[in-house]
């Protein structure tokens, strides 16, 4: 049996998606840490004085946050580790806990960050949220 010489065109339709996967998706990576600026005083204040932030990382919460071979992983965690990185902060994930240790910890501050929570009326009374992401 010989080869051919010229892929078929099933074949050259998948390179051409994975070239513009690989490619494409790398033209919309975010700016690097120096492009983001944060403009309130006292937001930067607080980053300044936070320079390892606390962060909850749940166990088993696929795809969102859980753990996998004890570390942090998950899409929350993905784009918490983008912010860390324009902003130019560390995270300290604190994991191995269940979900209501980790609420609790929250509410006591000793954690600073609950990277994917539900907005409640009673998380209110000692939450700031951010816009949902889903």
């Amino acid at each position: 049996m010989q080869i051919p010489l010229v892929p078929s065109p099933a074949i050259r339709y998948l390179a051409f998606l994975f070239f513009l996967c690989v490619f494409g998706l790398a033209s919309i990576v975010p700016a690097p840490a120096h492009a983001v600026s944060v403009k309130s005083a006292d937001k930067k204040n607080w980053l300044d004085n936070h320079p390892v932030i606390r962060l909850s990382n749940e166990i088993d919460w696929r795809p969102f946050d859980f753990m996998e071979n004890g570390v942090a992983a998950g899409y929350s965690i993905d784009l918490m580790n983008k912010v860390a990185e324009m902003l130019g902060v560390e995270f300290q994930y604190v994991n191995g806990l269940p979900w209501g240790e980790l609420l609790e910890r929250f509410r006591l501050r000793e954690i600073d960050v609950m990277s994917a929570i539900y907005i409640s009326e009673s998380r209110k009374q000692y939450s700031l949220f951010t816009q949902p992401y889903f």
